[in-house]
């Protein structure tokens, strides 16, 4: 399973009433939602066009939301969102952030390049065709100043997916503390020298869970399933 069957299983599963995605360079995943959505990115090269009722915005991801609020766009808060910008921590932080701000409780929030195969993918700069970034330190950082998110990452072919649930519009803990965080991001903290230290530090699920909790997140949210 790669990160389109992973993100292809949750739009077929959880079926959102919209969906926002954060850097789809061609198109490829964001041609998989069947609901209205939105796709930011600063250069777009879409080789699939976009379904009807998707809206296309040419920007960083910074930028729109500074200038747009997805909820006025929606006219409704956003349902499921998937991040898969810039490959580097801090941009992914943010991006949480400004979602999960325009999102709901029961809201869901997909973050790419969270797992990769071999610690060289993951440098600030790139210097392999592969490359995931830094992406897996913004999953560090939400364990640890968000405690209350329900964070789960998968072992997904060559560079992980992680599923976030359990969001809170209301909490301003990474806004409050970005300017901290960022300066740690700087100093290396969260750095993991081997996967064998990311394993620990963010306890990778088996890629064949994703499939039973999207089915259990789907009883919960039509109220045929009790909270685990």
């Amino acid at each position: 399973m790669n990160y389109l069957d992973a993100l292809r299983r949750v739009h077929e599963l959880f079926s959102p009433a919209n969906y926002l995605e954060v850097g789809c360079r061609h198109g490829t995943s964001l041609a998989l939602s069947r609901c209205p959505s939105i796709g930011v990115d600063p250069a777009f090269e879409l080789r699939r066009a976009p379904k009807d009722g998707t809206r296309l915005y040419e920007m960083t991801s910074d930028a729109f939301f500074e200038a747009h609020d997805p909820r006025k766009i929606f006219d409704a808060p956003v349902d499921f969102a998937f991040i898969d910008g810039m490959h580097l921590s801090e941009f992914a932080l943010r991006d949480f952030m400004n979602i999960e701000k325009s999102s709901h409780r029961d809201g869901l929030i997909a973050i790419d390049d969270v797992l990769p195969d071999r610690m060289e993918y993951a440098s600030r700069e790139r210097n392999t065709k592969i490359w995931t970034g830094d992406i897996y330190r913004t999953v560090a950082i939400l364990m640890e100043y968000r405690p209350d998110l329900d964070i789960r990452v998968y072992s997904i072919e060559m560079k992980g997916f992680c599923l976030v649930r359990g969001l809170d519009p209301d909490s301003t803990i990474i806004g409050d503390n970005l300017d901290h965080i960022e300066s740690r991001i700087a100093a290396g903290d969260w750095i993991t020298p081997s996967r064998e230290t990311l394993d620990d530090m963010i306890a990778p699920l088996p890629a064949e869970q994703l499939e039973r909790d999207l089915q259990h997140l789907v009883r919960q949210r039509t109220g045929n399933g009790s909270d685990d």
